[in-house]
């Protein structure tokens, strides 16, 4: 390809996220952990092996009954959405076609399960590319656009949880995609598609639809005053609906779906598996913990996040008033519905598990620290970007499961004691040279020598060529 036509392609609205997708995509695959050993992914692995062998959602019953659901006619089906499952099957069909099946013991490791593993990877590389097209669209700078895809992808737990296979990171991709294409855009198909990721993030955890309202309330607040501006009433009336309807529809197919199924696997719309389950946590405990606990502490986590109210404040007075609110609705929302929840916490997960959908959009408030350009704040930033690459290298290059399992830490312990705390324990053992990676334990055994070389020559191709692609698209 000559210059000129490279040139040309480097002008393209695409070119930069596409970049970033590959950029993520290669450090992703280069520091990954290669395994499902999260019991909500296993449960989701499971579901997609029965989705292609059997072409079913059906598990066995002996599986610990907190994670499945007894149906109709004795059948037992995971009690998560069937979104993530169904997102994996592409990942376990490769896998599949190179190794072939994998095995129906769910403690048997295998190449199609390596694959799935990679899931959140892909999801978590396309999130940071939306956040770039949301923060270029918010600023019109490339530079503090990518800056703030770098951020989050690299400087926040998005790193770790990429490596898992819990559901949360999906939904917060969804989520944004929907505002990123709903933001600036007076097109009927940019709607449709918002409706899409939407409908979508239901179909992959239920307790997505709170946040999916928010943003059905955020999308009519914006449009109504675009469509009058634009047109006579009558017009606007037809306009207005017409946008609303078509985001509503994907929503509405999803809720069908998913009530076509629990009719068919329970026989009513009100089993979810989710009974004995409930909001019996003291609230002050769970909303002090998801943000300030040594244990889950989200400002210990991504400590960034203290950074991002006064960015929020910043956005809000430059009149992006919109978008910095529905950002601190997000955040506010999920702290609020977990801090009673039984387990708050979000168990066997690095940092709090249920904020994690908020993060993507909540992470805009760190544009105006991008912008400024004075000494004193770019040493602030540069500080708590040092602090969080270190705590998300300890979530990336350690499993959890390996501080949890065996253990017996009480929740006041997880609160206020911070030798217990899972950074500075995890830390201990990345001292100690315990890691758990992919490319050092050749997927824990699944790939050969020459295997675990493509792999690792993939990633650092797809690295090094983006980076430095992305290096020159923005100077």
């Amino acid at each position: 390809m000559d210059k000129f036509s490279l040139s040309q392609i480097r002008q393209t609205s695409y070119y930069i996220p596409v970049i970033i997708f590959l950029f993520f995509g290669g450090f992703y695959l280069l520091t990954a952990r290669g395994n499902v050993s999260e019991a909500d992914g296993i449960i989701n692995f499971m579901t997609t092996r029965a989705l292609v062998e059997t072409s079913s959602f059906s598990l066995p019953c002996d599986l610990p009954r907190k994670l499945v659901t007894q149906g109709a006619n004795d059948v037992c089906y995971g009690k998560y959405g069937i979104g993530l499952p169904l997102m994996s099957v592409p990942l376990y069909l490769t896998g599949r076609l190179i190794s072939g099946p994998a095995p129906a013991n769910p403690n048997e490791l295998s190449l199609p399960r390596l694959l799935v593993s990679t899931l959140n990877q892909w999801v978590t590389a396309v999130t940071c590319s939306i956040l770039y097209i949301l923060g270029f669209k918010m600023t019109g700078n490339k530079k503090q656009a990518v800056e703030l895809a770098l951020v989050f992808g690299l400087f926040t737990i998005a790193w770790p949880y990429a490596s898992t296979n819990f559901s949360q990171p999906i939904i917060g991709f969804l989520l944004l995609a929907a505002v990123a294409f709903i933001y600036k855009s007076h097109s009927l198909v940019s709607n449709l598609l918002a409706g899409i990721f939407l409908g979508g993030a239901f179909l992959v955890r239920l307790d997505s639809l709170p946040l999916i309202m928010v943003v059905g309330i955020w999308a009519v607040s914006k449009m109504w005053p675009s469509h009058k501006a634009r047109s006579t009433l009558a017009k606007v009336d037809k306009a207005f609906i017409s946008s609303i309807a078509v985001i509503l529809l994907p929503i509405a197919a999803s809720l069908i779906i998913f009530s076509l199924i629990q009719l068919n696997h329970f026989g009513s719309l009100f089993q979810t598996g989710y009974e004995g389950e409930a909001w019996s946590h003291p609230f002050l405990t769970g909303f002090f913990g998801q943000l300030f606990s040594f244990g889950k502490g989200i400002v210990f986590y991504s400590p960034l996040v203290l950074l991002v109210p006064f960015g929020l404040f910043t956005l809000y007075k430059e009149g992006i008033k919109d978008l910095s609110i529905l950002a601190a609705i997000f955040f506010l929302l999920q702290l609020l519905i977990y801090s009673s929840w039984w387990s708050w916490s979000g168990g066997w997960a690095w940092g709090p598990r249920f904020l994690v959908p908020a993060l993507p959009l909540f992470m805009i408030g760190l544009l105006p620290w991008l912008k400024n350009k004075s000494s004193f704040t770019k040493l602030i930033l540069a500080c708590f970007i040092l602090v969080s690459f270190v705590v998300q290298l300890v979530g990336v290059t350690t499993d959890p499961l390996q501080y949890f399992a065996g253990r017996e830490i009480v929740a006041q312990q997880l609160l206020f004691d911070p030798t217990v705390s899972p950074i500075w324990v995890q830390f201990q053992f990345l001292l100690s040279k315990e890691v758990s990676l992919l490319i050092p334990s050749k997927g824990h055994g699944v790939l050969n020598q020459g295997q675990t070389i493509v792999w690792a020559a993939v990633a650092l191709l797809l690295l090094t060529l983006s980076g430095r692609e992305l290096t020159k698209t923005v100077s």
